[in-house]
């Protein structure tokens, strides 16, 4: 008998196809780099540091006119507090070793403390420590150096002020004098019509604004990874003269005609004068500092 031949396909059984884990895929998993942690310590600082003005200024001026006024905090702060968080967020390359974990535990107990001052008191040691363990770091370095300018003018100015005060206002009242054309007694420097004398107040020095200025040089040397060159140097006192120059004609304009006072010494002054000194100190620091440099961080 014939034999009848078949032909069977086969076809192989299909089976489900294993997951792969995320960290054989090419894709470590997400880790807190070194300089997230501190982009972050930092922030909570500065937060708990600038609370107190922030909510002074609400309240007087609303949140509108606070906000226009950048919640009474000059605009170079807030920039340099964001070239800082930027700097330190590019830092990934660095594990957190033990020291950083303690540093962190500590400078947090700072920060959470309701006590402002103690807040920039934090961010001056957390700078320090970055300056010291961030060799392998260029970025964190420069960010540690523009966090250390920052407590100058939100915290040590007003502590200098506080103790050196008088010295400094009378420094203030003599520039003022020689503009007006009158002779000061102390902190007082007469009229030019000689109808009357004005008084030099601490909110009236040009120091707090020459923080400014210091900060300023500082951001734009480290945030364009400047040289501290004789020309860097140079600009930088440039910057400082033009903020008292600003100061010192400011105030003279009341001496020289006191008749203006409310429009020279009050909100419109006071505005135009603030501006004014900001985009000084801005446009001379990316003129001299800024200008030919790489590009930006």
């Amino acid at each position: 008998m014939p034999i009848e031949t078949r032909i069977i396909s086969y076809r192989p059984r299909r089976t489900m196809p294993v997951a792969t884990p995320i960290s054989q895929r090419g894709h470590p998993p997400l880790r807190l780099s070194r300089g997230g942690l501190f982009a972050g310590l930092a922030t909570i600082g500065f937060l708990n540091g600038v609370s107190e003005k922030i909510m002074l200024d609400w309240a007087s001026h609303g949140p509108l006119a606070a906000f226009y006024d950048t919640f009474g905090i000059s605009l170079i702060v807030w920039v340099a507090m964001l070239v800082t968080l930027i700097l330190l967020a590019r830092d990934r390359t660095q594990p957190i070793g033990l020291a950083d974990g303690m540093v962190g535990v500590l400078a947090t107990l700072a920060f959470l403390a309701p006590v402002p001052s103690l807040s920039w008191l934090g961010l001056d040691a957390l700078a320090i420590y970055l300056l010291r363990s961030s060799a392998g770091s260029p970025a964190a370095t420069r960010a540690a150096t523009i966090l250390l300018a920052i407590t100058v003018p939100m915290f040590w100015a007003r502590l200098v002020m506080a103790a050196f005060g008088s010295l400094i206002l009378q420094v203030d009242a003599t520039l003022v004098s020689w503009f007006v054309g009158t002779t000061r007694s102390g902190n007082l420097v007469p009229f030019a019509d000689g109808s009357g004398s004005m008084w030099v107040a601490p909110a009236c020095s040009a120091f707090v604004n020459l923080s400014l200025a210091i900060l300023s040089v500082v951001l734009f040397v480290k945030a364009f990874d400047r040289s501290w060159s004789p020309r860097t140097l140079a600009f930088g006192g440039l910057v400082c003269l033009s903020v008292i120059a600003i100061n010192v004609v400011r105030i003279g304009l009341v001496g020289l005609h006191p008749e203006h006072y409310e429009l020279f010494h009050g909100p419109v002054g006071s505005t135009v004068a603030g501006w004014l000194t900001t985009a000084a100190i801005l446009g001379l620091c990316a003129y001299g500092i800024g200008r030919h440099a790489p590009t930006a961080l």
